[in-house]
């Protein structure tokens, strides 16, 4: 793979590929068969369908089978065949180490410099750089956002930063007591009363908010709303049924108390918390409630309403959004439009 050139890395880490080991709960899930463009955010589309192609996956796996990694598909995502993040880095390094590729640890790069066609960093002379720093998530693996102040050296374009695939806050009052239950359902995200998205899995509460990962695929949007003083706001639906279906199911058990109903469908706990916000008389049987009441209990149940003040930072973030402009780099080689052997 490098025989061709003479590379140094620099790790400011102890060890290579620190991040690495943390990917797909320590598996590290190598790549999703189902990838494609349109799984991007970006004001860029026609850039992001130049750098994802169709034959991607076979080079992909191609390069790690070269180097003897046995790879397993599982439930259309790519593992190593031993589900061991340390089996990755381990034929990387080895792979690298083969090609005589040297490696600088505990070695901090905050400046580059570059005259002549050539970049200096770290008393070394060379005629590319490669940075790939990480973004600002998971800081404590060495990613703090350098990179970006290594970019903008060389003149390029960062937009706005948000942490990304995180956990929401709110400020309800009942976090305390929904601390800790977990309840499948639809989450939608509203701005300004406009639906955004919605998402459909498990639901996490917590003493900060909500996550799970329907509720991490919706964040992308909260922080820089918030930051634009829009409203936002979550709507929980806690089942899968249309109003028809809860009347229906509702009268086969309208002799008894709304309490004892929900006990057949949803945690107590969470079901006190829908009995207090829509001050819902739990002791009163189904038939014993005018249309007017039905439809708060409906209205509880499928349209669960969470105002969101913020979300978690780039500690507890799994990705980040925003960055270097596409627009200022090549998209099937990731140079530099800006500087010629720079490379992100």
């Amino acid at each position: 793979m490098f025989l061709k050139h003479d590379v140094v890395v620099y790790e400011r880490n102890n060890q290579a590929l620190k991040k690495l080991l943390l990917t797909g709960s320590g598996r590290c899930n190598l790549y999703n068969i189902n990838n494609s463009y349109d799984k991007y955010h970006s004001s860029n589309e026609e850039i992001i369908k130049e750098i994802i192609s169709k034959g991607e996956l076979d080079n992909y796996l191609n390069i790690f089978q070269s180097m003897g990694l046995v790879v397993t598909n599982k439930n259309g995502y790519y593992y190593p065949i031993s589900q061991n993040s340390q089996n990755v880095r381990a034929v990387l390094l080895n792979e690298a180490i083969k090609n005589n590729v040297k490696f600088k640890y505990d070695t901090l790069i905050e400046k580059i410099e570059y005259k002549n066609n050539k970049f200096f960093l770290a008393g070394d002379a060379f005629d590319k750089v490669i940075v790939t720093t990480g973004s600002k998530v998971f800081p404590k693996t060495g990613s703090d956002g350098i990179g970006y102040k290594i970019a903008k050296d060389f003149n390029h374009t960062i937009t706005e930063l948000y942490p990304s695939l995180v956990s929401l806050i709110t400020n309800t009052g009942y976090e305390n007591k929904w601390a800790g239950k977990r309840v499948h359902g639809t989450v939608s995200l509203y701005i300004n009363d406009k639906i955004v998205k919605s998402e459909t899995g498990e639901i996490q509460f917590n003493k900060t908010g909500i996550s799970g990962i329907c509720v991490l695929n919706l964040s992308r949007e909260v922080l820089m709303n918030l930051n634009k003083n829009n409203k936002v706001y979550v709507s929980i639906n806690f089942l899968y049924w249309d109003k028809s279906k809860i009347i229906t199911y509702f009268d086969k058990f309208k002799d008894k108390t709304i309490s004892k109903i929900f006990d057949g469908f949803i945690d107590y706990e969470i079901a006190n918390i829908l009995f207090s916000k829509y001050k819902i008389n739990k002791d009163k049987t189904w038939d014993k409630f005018s249309i007017r009441e039905k439809e708060i209990v409906i209205e509880a149940l499928l349209n669960f309403k969470v105002e969101i003040i913020g979300t978690k930072g780039f500690n507890e973030a799994q990705v980040c959004r925003g960055g270097i402009k596409l627009t200022e780099v090549n998209p099937h080689t990731l140079e530099s439009k800006l500087v010629k052997g720079l490379y992100f």
